[in-house]
Formats: C-alpha cells, sequence, structure tokens
C-alpha cells in the first residue's frame, strides 16, 4: 500500500471499529417470501434499494413472485466471481422467448451489449396484470485481472445513477460474490449520485451508514479505494471513443488538434488513479528499467540457478485484456545466461515469443539450424515463414527437464536499438499478423531493447485492436490507461500518443473497409 492510501486506510480501519461496537439495525419487510432482502435507504428516500442473493434454479419462482410483489422495476446484477473462466450465476431469466416462474410469465424484449454490462429489458405478466422490467447485468469475468481498475466501471455506474430513485420500486441489487460485492455496488452508486447532486460526497459516511443495515456490506480496504476511484472516473465528462460504424474512412487526421490536447490533457489528468497500487496487486510489478547491452553469452545453470532465475529477470505480466492470450514483458536479455531464457519459457508455459528487434542471433536459422546453449539446453530450427513485416521462426526447445515447440515473431525492418520508433503502418501490420499467429497461445512473452515502450505500444495496439473486433469501438486512451497500470513510465508524451493514434487511424481504415462489409 502506497502512502497516499494512509488516509483511506485510517477510515477504513474506523469503519471496522465502527462495526465492532455498534449494534445493527433490524430491517424487516412486509411478508416477503424471498429469504435476506433487506432493504436499504439513500439520498434521503426510504426503501431506495433492495439488497438479496441470487437466486439458485429451486428459487426462480419465488424470486419472479417477490419481483412482482415488491413492484420491482429495475435489478442490478453484478458478477464479478468466476470459476475457471466460467459464470457462476445461473440465468433466471430468458434470453429470448419467454419463460414461466409459477404464477409469472418473464417475456424477453430487447438487450443492448455496453461495455462489460448488458442493458436487458423484459415484459412480466401476473395475472392480467403486467409491467416492464430492466436488468442491468456487469459481468468483469476473472481473467481480466483489472477488477479493481476504475475504467471498468464507469459506464455501468453512469448508466445505474440514471435509475431514477424512488421508494414505490426499490432497485433490486444482488452480486455474485455475496453481500459484499452488493455493498461495492451500492457504495459507488449512492456516492456517486450524491456527488453529482451536490457536488460533494463523503464516501466514508455512506459506507458507514451501509453498515449499520449488516455489517455484511462491508467491503474490504481494496474495494474502498476502488470506490474513491471509480467515482473520480465517472464524473470526468469526456469520451475518447469512436465508434467504427461511424468512422469515416475519407478522414484525413483521426483527431485534429483540439482533440489529440484534450486527450493528452485527460490521460495527465488521470495519471494519479493508473498509478494507485492496491493491497492485493501482486501481478503488477514497478516499471522496467534499461539494464547495460552486454552480448548475450551462453552460460550454464549453476545449481540452484532453476529457483532463483526470474529474480535475475526483471519481468512483468500484463493481464486483463479483452484478449485470448496474456503478456510476459521482458528486457531483450542482454549479460543473461540463455539457458535462464528457456527455464522462463518453460516454467511460465510460454508457446510464442514476440521480438521486437532485428537481432534474431538468439534463434537457430535454416543456416544454422541448432543451437546449444548447454549441456541441458538446445535449440533446433524446425521451420521459418517469410511474412510481410515479421519472420515467423517455429523452434523446438529442448531441456533437461523437458520438450516444447515455441513460435517465434521478430519483427522485420526496424534497426535496433535506435531513438527512433517504427513506422506506425509497418507497426500495425505487425500487430496484426503476430496476433493471427498467436490467437490460440495463451502466454506471450515480449523481449524489447533495453526499455519498455515499444513493447508498451505492441500491447496496447493488441488491446485496441481486440476491442475494435469484439466491441466495435476504438479507444486509444483506455487503452494505454489500462497498460499505464503495469508500466509507470509509458506513454507519456505526445510522441508515443500520436505514433498509437496514426497506427489505429491506419488500422481502422483497412477494418472498415475490409472487415465491416
Amino acid at each position: 500500500m502506497s502512502h497516499d492510501n494512509q488516509d483511506l486506510k485510517q477510515q477504513h480501519e474506523a469503519i471496522l471499529e465502527f462495526i465492532c461496537t455498534y449494534e445493527t439495525v433490524q430491517v424487516t419487510t412486509d411478508s416477503v417470501e424471498y429469504v435476506d432482502m433487506i432493504y436499504i435507504s439513500g439520498l434521503q428516500i426510504n426503501k431506495t434499494y433492495a439488497v438479496t442473493k441470487i437466486p439458485t434454479s429451486n428459487e426462480y419462482d419465488v424470486f419472479w413472485e417477490t419481483i412482482w410483489t415488491e413492484n420491482i422495476r429495475y435489478i442490478v446484477l453484478f458478477e464479478n466471481n468466476h470459476t475457471n473462466d466460467r459464470s457462476d450465476v445461473k440465468l433466471y431469466w430468458p434470453t429470448e422467448g419467454k419463460n414461466v416462474y409459477g404464477d409469472v410469465t418473464v417475456q424477453f424484449t430487447t438487450s443492448d451489449d455496453h461495455h462489460l454490462f448488458n442493458h436487458n429489458k423484459f415484459t412480466i405478466q401476473f395475472k392480467n396484470k403486467s409491467r416492464q422490467i430492466e436488468q442491468l447485468h456487469f459481468r468483469l469475468e476473472s481473467d481480466d485481472g483489472f477488477y479493481l481498475f476504475s475504467l471498468n466501471y464507469v459506464n455501468f455506474f453512469q448508466k445505474m445513477s440514471k435509475i431514477p430513485h424512488s421508494c414505490e420500486s426499490p432497485i433490486l441489487v444482488h452480486s455474485s460474490s455475496g453481500m459484499r460485492g452488493a455493498g461495492f455496488v451500492l457504495l459507488c452508486d449512492m456516492s456517486l449520485r450524491t456527488a453529482t447532486k451536490d457536488g460533494a460526497v463523503d464516501v466514508m459516511a455512506n459506507l458507514k451508514n451501509l453498515t449499520q443495515y449488516t455489517s455484511e456490506l462491508m467491503v474490504d480496504f481494496d474495494h474502498y479505494v476502488a470506490a474513491h476511484t471509480v467515482i473520480a472516473d465517472s464524473l470526468r465528462d469526456i469520451d475518447t471513443t469512436i465508434k467504427c460504424n461511424e468512422f469515416d474512412v475519407n478522414k484525413e487526421k483521426l483527431f485534429d488538434e483540439a482533440e489529440i490536447q484534450k486527450h493528452l490533457h485527460y490521460l495527465q489528468d488521470t495519471e494519479w488513479l493508473d498509478r494507485i497500487k492496491y493491497d492485493d496487486d501482486e501481478r503488477i510489478t514497478q516499471a522496467i528499467r534499461p539494464e547495460s547491452a552486454d552480448e548475450l553469452l551462453p552460460a550454464p545453470c549453476t545449481s540452484g540457478d532453476a529457483d532463483s532465475f526470474l529474480k535475475r529477470f526483471k519481468i512483468v505480466k500484463v493481464y486483463g485484456f479483452k484478449t485470448q492470450r496474456n503478456f510476459i514483458v521482458l528486457h531483450e536479455p542482454k549479460a543473461r545466461p540463455l539457458c535462464d531464457l528457456f527455464n522462463l519459457v518453460q516454467d511460465e508455459s510460454v508457446a510464442a515469443i514476440v521480438t521486437l528487434n532485428n537481432e534474431i542471433f538468439l534463434w537457430p536459422n535454416e543456416n544454422h539450424p541448432v543451437i546449444e546453449i548447454n549441456a541441458d539446453v538446445k535449440l533446433e530450427h524446425q521451420m521459418t515463414r517469410n511474412l510481410k513485416s515479421c519472420d515467423w521462426i517455429t523452434v523446438k526447445v529442448t531441456t533437461a527437464t523437458a520438450t516444447q515447440i515455441v513460435e517465434v515473431i521478430s519483427l522485420k525492418n526496424w534497426l535496433t536499438p535506435t531513438p527512433s520508433l517504427p513506422k506506425a503502418q509497418n507497426f500495425i501490420n505487425f500487430v496484426g499478423e503476430s496476433n493471427e499467429i498467436c490467437k490460440n497461445v495463451e502466454i506471450v512473452l515480449i523481449t524489447d531493447w533495453g526499455n519498455v515502450t515499444t513493447s508498451g505500444l505492441y500491447i496496447t495496439l493488441t488491446c485496441i485492436i481486440q476491442k475494435i473486433k469484439t466491441k466495435g469501438v476504438c479507444d486509444i486512451c483506455g487503452s494505454v490507461r489500462m497498460l499505464r497500470r503495469h508500466f509507470e513510465n509509458f506513454v507519456v508524451n505526445k510522441r508515443h500518443y500520436m505514433f498509437l493514434v496514426e497506427a489505429a487511424h491506419n488500422y481502422l481504415k483497412e477494418f472498415n473497409l475490409y472487415e465491416m462489409r
């Protein structure tokens, strides 16, 4: 935990102490059969929220009967807990057509897909009466790794904050992570509404108020900090995205100078949010620092090296992107024993290596098909394919404990080390080609030349491309901010940002010309 979080830590501990000494309010409802429903007041309106657990399959009938009886018009489902990348939540609603639950018929109407949440609408009927129901279903998959990253929640909570408060029709809130997940939702929504209405907010007071209903709504410290960042981000009135179906392929520039300055100011203004470290942020390390550029020489692994080689490499693991793979970022391993590199490959189950330079002496080729690192590590050339932007080399790696195939993708036509960036068009082609090669690869190792600038640009463009393909949205600033959670010194100047803009612009032109037809 950073020193900047000390005040929040003290507030959180004060609330925990308050819970231990305060007798929670016993809230009752009028003949509600659905178990453990608790009403919460907000913004001086009684019974604003109804908090309950997610129904199991044998509770669907009574759940929908309760929805009707309690006149609930809005349901908020917060799903942030998965097992083996699969949802733990069973669909208690129809995704098409209609389902009958006891005496209540639920007819699916529409579903709008937003970033990380769906807005579903239904018509429910009981006897001869009917009414409209809306559900906001937030779904953050466990492999995202960024469950505390504020941008993941902004659109969702901005949408939720537009739901009208009414004592006649409470907002039902439930979460896959139980009451504490519901507590996080309530804390963010109540605080955002207060901040919007009054221009100020006391998050500590809101959380303290929630715990008076039940201590189970108490959030942990990381989510208490996250609530502050979510509110700060949600209050910013700026949209940095471009919808692909509205993009003009004849447009000479993606953004005009005023928009560029606005985006750069936004990135500078939000930097402190992206630097916040959480107690559970074990995957995120400090920034990689350049080291010496000595020649890489084969050297034997001595006894005990296998247990400590990770300590000798400065690596950053990058998770959380909506891609099919995760990344490990590593300096071009100068002055490192090669056997350490391949211990890393085997230990992390690396199936592909993206190397962002022209130095391919690390790998066997058609002229030098075998490289013996030492008695235990041998590299054998299998195949080389000469693509437009890269060389694709298939290598068999044999060590004392295992044999595996590794795909090596090496960027062409960029002399390194050099202070200049590669050409944007060549680089975006390389990102596209290498992503296609790695589409079924879970772990990718990326090597750079003494710094993380180019590897950071590579991963950011990968994120941009994936969002274009899956969501139909280009969001350069959002992708930069997400990656900044890993790299403290990544994309801090206009030059890097303009490179991303040019590369994304080139990709958008091709995407709209070919893939959207």
